[in-house]
């Protein structure tokens, strides 16, 4: 069994573990932050952690925990006092904490201490001294924050305005969508194979809906399809074909 390790910072998901099979078990090991995590989970849920993690900081958003231990690295402080120091900063006000959910929710006392998001602009604003700290990182950053839309002239039709096509984690697309194609777990996992994989965004982790549906439907995997395939009540001779 192959062993892999959580780092505050992650850059990249490991050409090892990508080059596994997606139900093969792996040792994961963390200690982030002074708190030391071991367990066992398969290649393709440590991937989909790893590129929600890389994708959630190239948001410019970390965890309490993952900004204490990078600011200790960077100064040789102990991580654990750093994170006291932003524990304090928040209970000032100086500086938002954010609940880590596909919804966030800006509150000042978060009852996880530990996954509550901080944004890296309000990091730099307080002074911390962080070795990452790149220019994509904008003032503007905020969890789930629409692009601006620029509204027509009044006095002109505008074009209908384009909706964005449903952007879902891996989970939240199984969850939705199972009952009505049952396969789709398996789907996903093999979607390297199956052509699937068209259907990912370039968000780590995340994956279109609409583009996902439609390769299941293209191949009949949806229940009310294959119901509504079926033939008529007919009282003579019936020849069935299945499809395969």
């Amino acid at each position: 069994m192959q062993d892999f390790e959580i780092i505050a910072m992650p850059k990249v998901v490991p050409s090892e573990l990508t080059a596994l099979p997606c139900d093969e078990l792996v040792l994961v090991k963390s200690n982030i932050c002074g708190v030391e995590c071991e367990g066992q989970t398969t290649a393709g849920e440590l991937r989909e952690e790893l590129e929600s993690i890389i994708g959630r900081q190239n948001d410019g958003f970390l965890t309490v925990s993952e900004a204490a231990q990078l600011w200790a690295d960077a100064t040789g402080a102990n991580p654990k006092e750093q994170r006291k120091k932003l524990w304090r900063e928040i209970e000032r006000g100086t500086i938002k904490a954010f609940d880590d959910a596909d919804k966030f929710e800006t509150f000042y006392f978060p009852k996880n201490k530990f996954s509550c998001l901080l944004r890296i602009d309000d990091l730099k604003a307080l002074g911390v001294n962080l070795p990452f700290m790149m220019a994509s990182f904008t003032s503007d950053a905020t969890p789930n924050k629409p692009a601006p839309v620029s509204a027509a002239p009044e006095h002109e039709a505008g074009p209908e305005p384009v909706q964005a096509a449903p952007a879902m984690k891996r989970r939240a697309l199984i969850a939705e969508y199972l009952n009505e194609w049952p396969s789709i777990e398996a789907d996903l996992n093999d979607a390297s194979r199956n052509e699937l994989d068209s259907a990912k965004l370039p968000k780590h982790g995340m994956w279109d809906a609409d583009k996902a549906l439609a390769w299941a439907r293209s191949r009949g995997k949806l229940v009310q399809q294959r119901t509504s395939m079926e033939p008529a009540t007919w009282h003579g001779a019936i020849t069935r074909h299945q499809l395969r």
